[in-house]
């Protein structure tokens, strides 16, 4: 008798763990949940935001030992205001005064200022922008592919207390690169741009998705845009990007992408940085020392 009840308690619990690992191990695959995400942005072609952008000096203090990554910095003296322009898919056009110029399409990429055209090619740290200038599920997996990200890998974890879908790695594995969608909302909570160095470390480079707004075109097509984003270097914050304003579907003149006219406007304008816009210099000078380093 003692031995049949030993036999199905053992029968029961063995049920209870397999159905517990199947009900554990069941994730969409990546292609889905891209889709599903890129169904909550709604039919709308254009945005544009005005933000705000804070970029942290090395000898300026960062966040405490032990913190969240991108919290706790110290706040930002000379904030910088950015004009910030998108075309679906892939076109992107960031305007800081007359000191930083960039604009990037799927097939061309310039950044200048000061009179100097800087780069004529995407760097690593522009790659935050996948999950804001692609909308369609094709265009965002083929970006996130060329990204480094691996589409046939997709695991649930958990980041500030919250579920999450990881795309790209093996939950708690920070060794690839990876996007994490928010499990409830579909919303990109973090995009592991630079895996870390060791499986135990924290990401060379990764930006992190904070307080999505909801907004709706001229037309009543609802879509969503963070509301903050933080660029995190091992830990310690490189830059917060706050979204002051932003708008759905506004007119935008093709104009505003044209990678050789932003060129050819750069040199008409060499050696006229005013001295009134040296705080939009430093946070061109950070931004681009730092793409120095990933390169």
């Amino acid at each position: 008798m003692r031995t049949r009840t030993v036999a199905v308690f053992l029968s029961c619990w063995l049920v209870l763990c397999a159905s517990a690992h199947r009900a554990q191990s069941f994730v969409p695959p990546a292609e889905q949940i891209l889709s599903l995400y890129c169904q909550t942005l709604a039919k709308v072609s254009r945005l544009s935001a005005t933000e705000e952008i804070c970029g942290r000096k090395p000898e300026q203090p960062a966040a405490a030992k032990g913190s969240a990554p991108g919290s706790g910095d110290a706040p930002c003296p000379r904030p910088a205001t950015a004009q910030v322009f998108l075309r679906f898919p892939g076109d992107y056009r960031e305007q800081a005064g007359r000191s930083y110029t960039v604009v990037s399409t799927p097939l061309a990429t310039v950044k200048a200022g000061g009179g100097v055209v800087l780069a004529a090619k995407p760097d690593v740290t522009d790659r935050y922008r996948s999950l804001l200038t692609y909308r369609d599920p094709v265009g965002l997996a083929q970006a996130l592919s060329s990204d480094g990200v691996d589409l046939s890998v997709c695991t649930l974890g958990r980041f500030r207390k919250r579920i999450c879908y990881v795309i790209g790695a093996a939950y708690p594995d920070l060794s690839r690169p990876q996007v994490w969608l928010d499990k409830e909302t579909l919303q990109p909570a973090r995009y592991v741009i630079a895996p870390a160095a060791s499986t135990d470390g924290p990401p060379r480079l990764e930006c992190l998705y904070d307080s999505w707004k909801t907004l709706a075109s001229a037309k009543g097509a609802q879509t969503l845009f963070p509301g903050k984003m933080t660029l995190v270097r091992e830990g310690e914050t490189v830059w917060v990007r706050t979204v002051k304003a932003v708008k759905a579907d506004p007119e935008l003149a093709p104009r505003l992408f044209d990678v050789d006219a932003v060129a050819e406007e750069t040199r008409k304008d060499a050696g006229t940085l005013g001295a009134d816009e040296t705080e939009l210099k430093e946070v061109r000078d950070l931004v681009e020392g730092f793409d120095q380093m990933f390169r």
